[in-house]
Order: C-alpha cells, then sequence, then structure tokens
C-alpha cells in the first residue's frame, strides 16, 4: 500500500441514491476500475442490485471528466483528490457529493498499491527489499513534512492548485500514507460474491510476507 484515500461520486442530480441517477457517471474505466466496483458496492448496499448503475457509466480520464462534470456534458463524476475538491469549488453549488468511498468500504481503504509476482520477489529478493524499503523512507519522508512534500509535488508537477491547497490535501485526516492495506479484503469479499473473482481471498493471501506483522484489512 502506499496511500489510503477516499474517492468521491458527485453529482449534478438531486438524488440520494445511486440507483436513481438518469445521466452518465464517468470513471476512469467501466466494470474494472476501483471506482467501478465501488459504484456497484454502493448499489448493492442502497438498491439491493450491484448492476443498477452500470448502464449510466462510461469511460473518461479525470481530467475530461471533471471538464465534462463542470460544463454540464456529464451529470456525475466518480473521482479521486484533487479532482472531487476542485469540483465541489467551481461547481459553485450546482454540484454535490453523492457518496464517499469510504462510507461504503466502511473506513480508510487502500488508494494506490504497489504490485509484484511472487516469483519476482523470490527470485530477486535484494531488488524487492531494496524498492520496499525505499517506499517506506518515502512514506516517512512525507508523513515528517506534508509541506515539504507538497513542494516537492509542485515542483515536479506543476499543478495549478497552490502550496496552501496541496498542503492541505496531504494533511487531510482521510488520506494516510502508510504501507498497510486497508481495506481490500473488502474489496475481494464483493467481487467474489457477485462472481468477478473466484476465490475469497484475505488481506494476507494478497499480500507479500514482509507485511504480514502488520495491521491490515
Amino acid at each position: 500500500n502506499i496511500v489510503s484515500l477516499p474517492m468521491d461520486l458527485n453529482t449534478r442530480e438531486d438524488v440520494t441514491r445511486v440507483c436513481d441517477l438518469k445521466g452518465k457517471i464517468a470513471l476512469p474505466t467501466i466494470k474494472t476500475s476501483v471506482q467501478a466496483v465501488t459504484l456497484q458496492m454502493a448499489a448493492d448496499q442502497q438498491c439491493g442490485n450491484p448492476y443498477a448503475a452500470d448502464d449510466k457509466t462510461v469511460s473518461m480520464t479525470h481530467p475530461d471528466a471533471m471538464q465534462a462534470l463542470l460544463t454540464g456534458q456529464i451529470s456525475s463524476h466518480f473521482t479521486s483528490p484533487p479532482f472531487q475538491e476542485i469540483e465541489l469549488k467551481e461547481g459553485k453549488g450546482k454540484i454535490k457529493k453523492l457518496l464517499n468511498s469510504y462510507n461504503v468500504l466502511g473506513g480508510q481503504t487502500s488508494f494506490i498499491l504497489l504490485i509484484a509476482f511472487d516469483k519476482f520477489a523470490e527470485e530477486n529478493p535484494t531488488v524487492y527489499k531494496a524498492v520496499t524499503l525505499a517506499f517506506e523512507d518515502a512514506l516517512n519522508w512525507i508523513n515528517e513534512d506534508k509541506k515539504r512534500a507538497a513542494q516537492l509535488y509542485i515542483k515536479s508537477e506543476r499543478p495549478k492548485e497552490s502550496l496552501e491547497e496541496i498542503t492541505a490535501q496531504l494533511s487531510d485526516p482521510d488520506v494516510l500514507f502508510a504501507s498497510t492495506p486497508n481495506r481490500i479484503a473488502v474489496y475481494a469479499k464483493f467481487m467474489h460474491k457477485i462472481g468477478t473473482v473466484k476465490r475469497d481471498l484475505d488481506w494476507k493471501a494478497m499480500s507479500m510476507s514482509n507485511l504480514h506483522d502488520k495491521q491490515g484489512s
């Protein structure tokens, strides 16, 4: 795990359930993206049908979907920081948050994961250890000084947001930079339930052994 953070479904529609949405819902990839699976989970919880909103979904990049939502070309966007904050700010009251992924999953949830094959880790233990230690160092470096991390991000990516805005996003208590996997098993259990994956795996079965002493889920 690299970071756990919430994803928001923002909409122009005046509804309270995802299955009541009428217009198009933009997300990175239909059916398989983490946003698509979370939308299915929300539809299952709210409406008793995990596929209730699938026919409304369209694949769009987050920047394109944000512009489409702000200009009214689509009605909803399942997104992530910083796009979800920008949409609410620039929507000027016309756009609202319909749901938050943490509410759907039951708490902080892994958003970005570092993936490797068991075979690679076993055959290249020195490389694997070096990479994992480097990531731990990077996570510690971010957590030590969020403003410093924001400055590096701005220098590298040159975003439109200010240093204060980026620092605030990194300092949000819902954003967690840590290597412990969070609620990946919740996704696996749901995907097994609806037949997307064949096996119901716990979090340790999906994680390398160097993570097994952590309080994952």
